[in-house]
């Protein structure tokens, strides 16, 4: 007996176990490929499952949440037992700004001033022919020296005036694009055309631009509000470009100066010729420079005049945008226990209201999701067909010349049973149980043989629990000679009837029955 109560012990366990260290099931559904990952227990699987308890976790990424409200219904169910027009490159090429017009005419003066002050350098005012003429030559020697020096200040010069220009420009696309950007960015939002990924990317680009940073981190309410006095800022760069200007007059005042004391000598070298024609450039292309220095002036006085102090609304709305579209992950979570058979997820995808005019669909419905659950303790009855057999085969007895004989009965007793199934669900379709059940013998002939009982494991198949084949004790009643007679003694009755009782005796059965009862 004890080692009978050990077995059941270890068999228990071993049950146990598994059930035991289960875990939870995540499932990640792609909104965009709509693809299904189950993992469970850590590990990616294809047959999906999880214990009665336990939890599910979906988790829905890649979708827009922008557009659409999702929806998710959990039914735990008891098997029957029975795109934008105008893009971020075209917006900020530098083909769609024309600002003052500094970067083209430096351009040119560069190639004049910058490039002639290289050239003399190949000219050789102390070699052949210059060193011919005399003191007049050391002259022309000495003004060349003071030209190099001044045309290299002037090199520097156009390189601040350039600097003041590029910030004017970055002024310019900056202003033109702020009023653009929150409007822009809710064009992408609601783009049912665009994945996730390219939301992110591009509304980020946009925010970037127009708040002047690289990355979210960068942002501050110090910074917003400096951006804010956009005014200071151009007041400054006017400062710059005077004080650059005022450096530029000066140096053409003193090209100008050596080119007139040039004039005065005759000479007619070849170097001494080129030496005099890029000086006379220099000078005479100082009046295009001037020229474009004024009307750089006058655009920079208008854009003091019309710069606004009143938009620290509109980059805090950029802000708050830029903060949230940097956390936004584009998913969302949803938790369930399972409780029953089949844990069934329907998710379903409303487009939100007054959002008809993206021309996206108003309900995006997902076949739903099954999952098989198993564990917990469960309670099934069946009915069907059981054969038993008695440890010791019962006997009928008779007198035959006054002496007490036994008849041997059938070696095995079929019974029409019913049981009770009590089991934990199997991950798999099998599972192990107990059952205790009742049965009624079909040859009906002994009155005494009215019930029969039986206790015993279960083997339950299919994911229905349709079929079960249940073994173990069986217990009922047995005729026995009684009044301690036994087979052979005399024993004299005038009917002819022996003494004897019914008292319940073990066995073994093996039956199977069929779950019949939803």
């Amino acid at each position: 007996m004890r080692k009978t109560i050990q077995i059941t012990f270890h068999l228990l366990m071993w049950l146990a176990i598994p059930s035991i260290f289960s875990q939870d099931l995540h499932i990640h559904y792609d909104a965009s490929s709509e693809k299904i990952q189950y993992i469970f227990d850590g590990q990616e699987t294809s047959e999906p499952r999880v214990k009665k308890g336990k939890v599910i976790f979906l988790h829905i990424e890649n979708y827009n949440n922008y557009l659409y409200d999702v929806e998710v219904k959990a039914d735990n169910e008891a098997l029957d037992v029975v795109s934008s027009n105008q893009s971020v490159a075209s917006i900020l090429s530098p083909s769609s700004f024309s600002p003052m017009g500094l970067s083209s005419f430096f351009g040119g003066f560069n190639s004049g001033a910058g490039d002639g002050f290289d050239n003399l350098d190949d000219i050789d005012f102390d070699g052949p022919g210059f060193g011919e003429k005399g003191e007049a030559w050391q002259q022309v020697s000495m003004l060349k020296q003071k030209f190099d020096k001044v045309a290299r200040e002037m090199v520097q010069t156009e390189n601040q005036l350039n600097k003041v220009q590029k910030g004017i420009q970055k002024y310019k696309e900056g202003q033109e694009i702020k009023h653009m950007v929150l409007e822009e960015v809710n064009k992408i939002k609601y783009n049912p055309t665009l994945t996730t990924e390219q939301i992110k990317k591009l509304t980020e680009e946009y925010l970037q631009k127009g708040l002047e940073v690289s990355s979210v981190e960068e942002v501050s309410l110090t910074k917003l509000i400096d951006q804010n006095n956009q005014q200071a800022h151009l007041v400054e760069k006017m400062d710059q470009l005077e004080k650059g200007h005022r450096n530029y007059k000066q140096k053409v005042k003193e090209i100008g100066g050596i080119s007139e004391l040039l004039g005065g000598f005759g000479f007619a070298d070849i170097e001494f010729t080129e030496f005099q024609k890029t000086a006379m450039d220099i000078y005479e292309n100082s009046v295009v420079v001037e020229k474009n220095v004024a009307e750089n002036k006058e655009e920079l006085k208008k854009l003091i005049q019309t710069a606004k102090k009143g938009e620290l609304e509109m980059l805090t709305s950029m802000r708050y945008e830029y903060e949230a579209i940097s956390v936004n992950d584009f998913s969302h979570t949803y938790r369930t226990e399972a409780t029953n058979d089949i844990t069934s997820l329907e998710l379903e995808f409303t487009l939100k209201d007054s959002l008809e005019y993206t021309g996206a669909k108003r309900l995006i419905r997902v076949s739903p999701i099954k999952v098989p659950v198993f564990g917990g303790l469960k309670i099934n009855t069946s009915v069907g067909l059981s054969f038993g057999q008695f440890f010791d085969k019962p006997q009928s007895y008779f007198l035959r010349e006054d002496k007490i004989q036994a008849q041997s009965q059938d070696s095995f007793l079929p019974m029409l049973t019913s049981f009770f199934h009590f089991y934990s669900q199997a991950p798999k379709s099998t599972s192990l149980g107990g059952a205790l059940g009742i049965g009624f013998p079909l040859n009906g002939a002994d009155g005494f043989q009215t019930i029969t009982f039986f206790l015993g494991p279960s083997l339950i198949f299919g994911k229905g629990q349709r079929i079960v084949l249940t073994g173990g004790i069986m217990g009922g009643r047995v005729e026995r000679l009684s009044q301690g007679f036994e087979v052979g003694d005399s024993f004299t009755s005038e009917a002819d009837i022996v003494p004897v009782h019914h008292p319940y005796e073990l066995g073994i059965f093996l039956g199977l029955s069929f779950n019949l009862v939803k």
